[in-house]
């Protein structure tokens, strides 16, 4: 890396400590930009999206994940904003993978009946407790006789 990718990434970090993003998301976007610097030891805002889109698309290629590409992706967009204020629009264009939205299939009235009727007392108690009343596990164990 040399002293002026270094010098970027320097003030991308002073950067993400003034957004205050999560403490999380700050150790993955360093470690994206890390190894973009060693990746390109000189990164320069003309080349920049090219770059991206080559590195999104070795990351495919290695079989990553839509999501973990659109984390990288939006590291690089945020690296763009701190270091060159790129606008919206601009950041935007660097983003082209999309999570993927999992989505957890809702079990019909006669699913739920089958399983609670399946279950064996106390946990049937226990099961109709939480479905009715909308408690979790852990709510439900709790309770004591005064608080029904």
């Amino acid at each position: 890396m040399t002293n002026k990718t270094a010098d970027l990434v320097a003030v991308w970090m002073q950067g993400l400590d003034a957004r205050a993003r999560a403490s999380k998301t700050m150790d993955t976007y360093i470690r994206w930009g890390m190894r973009m610097a060693k990746r390109w030891p000189a990164i320069i805002p003309e080349l920049f999206p090219a770059c991206v889109e080559a590195a999104s698309a070795s990351l495919r290629r290695q079989a990553y994940s839509a999501t973990t590409i659109h984390g990288f992706q939006c590291a690089m967009a945020s690296f763009a904003q701190c270091v060159w204020h790129w606008d919206e629009e601009r950041r935007k264009a660097l983003i082209t993978a999309r999570p993927v939205q999992v989505t957890h299939a809702v079990p019909s009235t006669d699913e739920i009946s089958t399983f609670i009727g399946g279950l064996s007392e106390p946990h049937r108690t226990i099961a109709l407790l939480c479905y009715c009343c909308g408690l979790r596990i852990s709510e439900s164990v709790g309770l004591t006789l005064g608080d029904c």
